[in-house]
């Protein structure tokens, strides 16, 4: 599995699909910077940049809601991997540590994400996933 970061959120208008750029935490050939895009909705967009920025309110949010639920159960989350693609659809786990076993949700890519960034969990993705997406947008761009 290879580490990732949020390189950046590009947040789209209303009705229009935003951009999560993810990248790997790795030593990049000359050449060879390998980025992950995920499309996501606007409400997805909302939540990762509220865990981006750190932002708090009074009530809490569906994500936060989670989280607390999880705490409450004596569970955090671990990590969460991209472990698959078809097209441009991303396939996530949502890894959960609870009294010493791990456990494995399915989960999109933007929840997930959302999820880990709040309670400072790594980011992975699977090495043929990422070898796929690179492939695909370097075929992409030579076009």
């Amino acid at each position: 599995m290879v580490p990732l970061k949020v390189l950046t959120l590009v947040v789209a208008g209303q009705n229009q699909p935003s951009v999560l750029v993810l990248q790997p935490v790795e030593e990049t050939p000359a050449g060879k910077a390998r980025i992950v895009p995920i499309w996501i909705g606007p409400t997805e967009a909302a939540q990762i940049g509220m865990a981006l920025e750190h932002v708090k309110f009074a009530r809490p949010m569906t994500h936060d809601l989670m989280l607390d639920a999880l705490t409450n159960l004596d569970a955090r989350v671990d990590s969460m991997v991209i472990y698959g693609s078809k097209g441009q659809m991303f396939f996530a786990h949502l890894v959960l540590s609870q009294g010493g076993r791990l456990i494995t949700l399915d989960a999109r890519p933007s929840d997930a994400i959302a999820l880990a960034l709040r309670q400072d969990a790594p980011l992975y993705i699977e090495e043929t996933v990422l070898e796929i997406t690179y492939n695909l947008l370097r075929t992409f761009t030579a076009a």
